[in-house]
């Protein structure tokens, strides 16, 4: 069996609320560790995501200018 293709994520620059381009990260990890890890094993999903996501990160961003 070939191993599936990873996901690929668009890195956001701005905030989606107000286009203001100062982000400060909040949290960050990779989609297959920690807390993250176990929602998604314990999620019902129709085509499973983890072996789409196995290694990619994450980030969680706050906007300095709306807060959003």
């Amino acid at each position: 069996m070939a191993e599936p293709e990873l996901a690929r994520f668009t890195q956001r620059v701005a905030c989606i609320g107000c286009g203001h381009a100062t982000l400060d990260e909040v949290a960050s990890g990779r989609f297959d560790e920690g807390a993250v890890q176990r929602f998604i094993e314990a999620d019902p999903w129709g085509e499973h995501p983890a072996p789409f996501l196995r290694g990619q990160p994450w980030s969680f961003v706050r906007c300095r200018a709306c807060g959003l």
